[in-house]
């Protein structure tokens, strides 16, 4: 059943490691030595391909696709959770008619560097035998323990032509494996966990959008530089970055 409001559902398709990690020694990954493939001199990405569908009779505009990963084991910076740099903008999304294809738009999730490293630790780190075969129902999986993997959370904010604010959002688990035949690390989607995938929408204000991207700006940083600043540091690499664009656009209008 259609909603009368924009109703954004999101549907991850495909995740994917990039570049390829190839090893020689199985053996490493068995005993969840990942460390030792990891080069660190590359600059690893976990690219996230999902799809947007607007399957309300509105249409959804100022659409802002955020993301989080929750680890297994609380990492070395003291949180347990992470965002991705920087979230997605698209400016709008049609209603849905019968050409489905005009009310869905695809997009793809960068957790690059410092991220992509840290969610394949966690992925070996934390390995058991709890999550296996793969537990069926939500309720099964309340501690990070049970968890398959580290879980990615999805949180889609758009709003409609009357200026309301909604919030749609998709939690996942993946797979990551030792591939034999092409020798290096393979990744997909654990898609027979349709109950764990869940999807909801609530109605928010302005205030509570903006108090989300307040809160996840010092997690950007973490995520980026790999440790936890304090206040007075961050506030001090907000204004050099505000004072180098300020330069850059003095330079620009001496032109």
């Amino acid at each position: 059943m259609l909603s009368s409001q924009p109703t954004i559902k999101i549907e991850p398709n495909a995740i994917r490691i990039s570049p390829d990690i190839k090893h020689d020694i199985k053996s490493e990954l068995e005993n969840s030595n990942i460390d030792s493939i990891l080069d660190d001199k590359k600059r690893y990405s976990i690219y996230l391909d999902v799809t947007l569908n607007n399957i309300g009779n509105n249409p959804a505009q100022n659409i802002y696709i955020d993301s989080h990963v929750f680890f297994k084991k609380r990492r070395q910076f003291g949180k347990n959770t992470l965002p991705i740099h920087l979230p997605e903008f698209i400016s709008f999304i049609p209603p849905f008619t019968e050409n489905n294809e005009k009310s869905q738009i695809k997009i793809t999730l960068a957790y690059d560097g410092f991220l992509a490293k840290e969610i394949i630790k966690d992925f070996f780190g934390s390995r058991n035998n709890y999550g296996f075969p793969w537990l069926s129902f939500s309720n099964e999986m309340k501690s990070s323990i049970l968890w398959p993997s580290p879980r990615i959370k999805i949180k889609c904010f758009y709003s409609d032509i009357q200026n309301r604010h909604y919030c749609s959002e998709h939690s996942l688990f993946f797979h990551i494996f030792w591939d034999p035949d092409i020798r290096k690390l393979g990744i997909y989607l654990l898609r027979n966990l349709e109950e764990l995938s869940f999807f909801g929408i609530e109605n928010i204000s302005r205030i509570s959008i903006r108090k989300h991207f307040k809160k996840q700006r010092s997690l950007r940083y973490t995520s980026f530089y790999g440790q936890k600043f304090k206040r007075n540091e961050l506030i001090l690499l907000m204004r050099a970055k505000q004072e180098k664009k300020s330069d850059l656009g003095d330079v620009d209008s001496n032109k």
